[in-house]
């Protein structure tokens, strides 16, 4: 390839992405301003033989679930929020999140979420709690 067709090439190129840039605009020298709010995705803790796992962030749906960990047992696996309200749901709860417990709340406030256990002969299996923010 001789000089020149070099210099065409590069002339041709030029040309294309001044083309481009023309068609497209050009983007401000500074983007909006404005502050994301990072929420953590996920959070997940065990305390005895409860576990929770929280997802999403406040004001949206957090889904919270619950489950035995280690020990099968008979009873209530209860949830309470922020806002000290709950809701409680009874059954036999199998070890190693076999069959959890979820509970969507909408519009979730900012605060602790915590799962608790309970067997019928009134043993505490446990509170495990995680945060929304």
């Amino acid at each position: 390839m001789n000089l020149i067709n070099t210099v065409r090439r590069i002339g041709i190129a030029a040309i294309a992405a001044g083309a481009a840039t023309a068609a497209l605009g050009t983007l401000p020298a500074q983007a909006d301003t404005t502050t994301a709010v990072v929420r953590p995705m996920e959070a997940e803790g065990c305390n005895s033989n409860i576990c929770i796992q929280v997802t999403g962030g406040a004001g949206g749906t957090v889904q919270v679930i619950g489950w035995a960990k280690s020990t099968t047992y008979t009873g209530t696996l209860s949830l309470t929020g922020p806002n000290g309200s709950g809701t409680t749901s009874s059954g036999t709860w199998l070890q190693n999140k076999d069959n959890d417990k979820i509970w969507n709340v909408v519009n979730a406030p900012a605060g602790t979420y915590c799962a608790s256990g309970t067997s019928t002969s009134g043993t505490h299996e446990g509170t495990a709690c995680e945060g929304v923010s």
